[in-house]
């Protein structure tokens, strides 16, 4: 076949062993990600549709580098098109001291109450006065704050410093305190009708008539939400994205995962009842075993009903509306210090779940418009004897916390897992369920229909962990 030359190069019945070859050969000189969107066809009646993306150089040497050895890839034909993505971003190391190259960082949404007031990140003491007196003294202000000794905080507003201020701008605030129930400073020449009150060292402001309710509304209401990557440039601040690519972790540390959910009757939140979990090496293990035992199944049969039970019991199960703390107090028992689990709709669905019901964020997602790409965690359960044993391996680094890192298959892009499971040589029964309608299940009724939805996301977690 032809060199690959353009953007997207368009192939014919070209032999497969040729496409590797001129995509090796492309790679020599390419900077970036490769995407292989086709059929191969043996010499016969077999026929694979194939769709793989993001492929880098490393990788691809990776997998295909023992292809003959395996198999004659003289007898396969390849008809699609490969499409060259360039890598558009630059990579930016950080400071020793974490102030480095970032925009990944936590923001604060605006929120206006009727006895609260919630201001954005960034200077909120200087906005909460601009909005009481309605006027923008952020310039004077920043300038006050800004000559504080570096000693003493250089640029940092504190509660201490409230007496000074109003002595300086000759204004009258006072900071509400509801453990002693006092204001500070105690004495002002003019009662205003808003207070500071500070949530999460973040300065807002209640009514003085309505602490109690504005407090509270404070805390129904603060948000802290992830910045989001303006373009792809900024998602490589941290370090070069890789499409679809997984560290070199052997199958014991990779998993696939998913989680039914129903919508909440009054705030429409999606709530996790079910997470569905399969380790990829005991999976493997068992298809091979089936393979073995049954060389001559169709992707069309199912498998035997003996070896179908034994799989759907590999796909671990956890039920309950904590059910992702479940599913991590049962990570815990791994000896593996990081793990990966995959979902198939994770940046879109799947990781903004676990982050909704994460106890504590430990580490900053990689947020870009794409959705949620990648959401480390590390997991707050601990096995002390594990935690002992990694202590004493002097190449491990850091806590001795478990990192789990969910990330995404990235294939939802280009493919619903039903298409996915149904183009590949997986047995019938071994793919997804695609006449149940899970929308049916609500806060009300999902645990008297459990044995509908149980076996659909079983099935669901075994076809992605088999795709």
């Amino acid at each position: 076949m032809n060199k690959i030359e353009l953007d997207e190069t368009l192939i014919e019945n070209a032999l497969f062993s040729d496409v590797i070859k001129a995509i090796s050969d492309k790679f020599k000189t390419f900077k970036g990600q490769i995407k292989i969107d086709g059929e191969i066809v043996e010499e016969g009646n077999h026929r694979q549709y194939m769709s793989l993306l993001g492929f880098n150089a490393k990788t691809f040497h990776n997998i295909f580098s023992n292809m003959d050895k395996k198999s004659d890839a003289s007898d396969w034909y390849f008809t699609g098109k490969i499409i060259l993505m360039k890598d558009n971003f630059q990579e930016i190391k950080r400071s020793r001291v974490g102030r480095g190259g970032t925009d990944l960082l936590k923001k604060i949404n605006e929120y206006e109450g009727e006895n609260c007031y919630i201001p954005t990140d960034g200077h909120c003491f200087i906005k909460c006065i601009n909005r009481v007196l309605n006027e923008d003294y952020t310039r004077e202000f920043q300038e006050y704050i800004n000559g504080f000794s570096k000693a003493n905080r250089k640029g940092v507003m504190t509660c201490a410093r409230m007496k000074e201020f109003n002595k300086k701008f000759n204004t009258s605030f006072q900071i509400y305190n509801p453990k002693n129930r006092h204001f500070h400073p105690r004495d002002v020449h003019d009662e205003l009708d808003w207070v500071f009150y500070l949530h999460n060292s973040h300065f807002c402001l209640i009514r003085r008539s309505q602490k109690s309710l504005g407090i509270q509304q404070i805390e129904d209401n603060y948000e802290q939400v992830w910045k989001t990557c303006r373009d792809d440039n900024a998602v490589t601040q941290v370090s070069p994205l890789k499409l679809n690519v997984l560290s070199s972790m052997s199958d014991d540390a990779l998993f696939a995962w998913d989680r039914e959910t129903y919508s909440e009757k009054d705030t429409r939140r999606a709530i996790p009842y079910c997470c569905t979990l399969i380790n990829l090496e005991k999976l493997r293990k068992m298809l091979n075993r089936i393979n073995n035992l049954f060389p001559d199944l169709k992707p069309s049969d199912p498998i035997p009903e003996e070896f179908y039970d034994k799989l759907m019991n590999v796909v671990e199960i956890f039920v309950g509306t904590d059910c992702i703390d479940q599913m991590l107090k049962y990570l815990d028992q791994y000896d593996r210090k990081r793990l990966i689990l995959i979902s198939h709709n994770g940046s879109g669905f799947d990781n903004w779940i676990v982050l909704k019901n994460a106890k504590k964020l430990t580490h900053c997602p990689l947020k870009t418009p794409r959705g949620i790409l990648s959401f480390p965690l590390s997991n707050p359960y601990k096995d002390e004897d594990l935690q002992k044993k990694w202590k004493r391996q002097k190449e491990i680094k850091g806590n001795y916390l478990q990192h789990i890192n969910f990330t995404c298959s990235y294939q939802h892009e280009s493919s619903s897992l039903a298409a996915w499971g149904n183009s590949s040589n997986l047995p019938a029964n071994l793919r997804k369920i695609a006449d149940v309608d899970i929308a049916k299940y609500t806060q009300g009724n999902w645990e008297e229909f459990g044995h509908e939805w149980e076996p659909y996301a079983k099935r669901d977690t075994l076809c992605l962990g088999a795709c």
